[in-house]
């Protein structure tokens, strides 16, 4: 399900309302995943108390508020259980072509990105992942 952003009218111009979280959530709902948008952030101590309650993973999507400052100092894409970049050409940090970045400070998810990006292979030629 898709959560509508916050109105025109408010100074945090286009970042989802957290108001409208919970109406949103189904018993499939696995994640929440935040928008960082124009360099500001969404209000992530809302998007994290509905995710503790409800045991949600939050994925954040930072890729156009790269260095942003979240209220408790820390940066865009590091308060969730994981932070996503984009580094597509036309995003603010663009490469070569198509490039990405996932950043977790989870021991064990990280292990598993590693394997997924490899197709599920954390040795060479050896899949335990589809």
């Amino acid at each position: 399900m898709f959560v509508d952003i916050e109105g025109a009218d408010s100074a945090r111009d286009f970042q989802i309302d957290a108001r409208l979280i919970e109406a949103a959530l189904t018993p499939r709902t696995k994640a929440i995943i935040p928008v960082h948008l124009f360099g500001l952030s969404a209000d992530m101590d809302a998007v994290r108390g509905i995710a503790r309650e409800r045991r949600l993973v939050v994925i954040e999507d930072a890729a156009q508020a790269i260095d942003t400052l979240l209220p408790d100092g820390r940066v865009a894409g590091s308060a969730g259980e994981m932070g996503c970049y984009s580094f597509f050409p036309s995003k603010n940090l663009g490469a070569l072509g198509d490039a990405g970045l996932v950043v977790t400070s989870d021991a064990a998810l990280a292990a598993r990105l590693k394997a997924l990006r490899a197709h599920g292979a954390a040795v060479k030629y050896h899949h335990d992942l589809v």
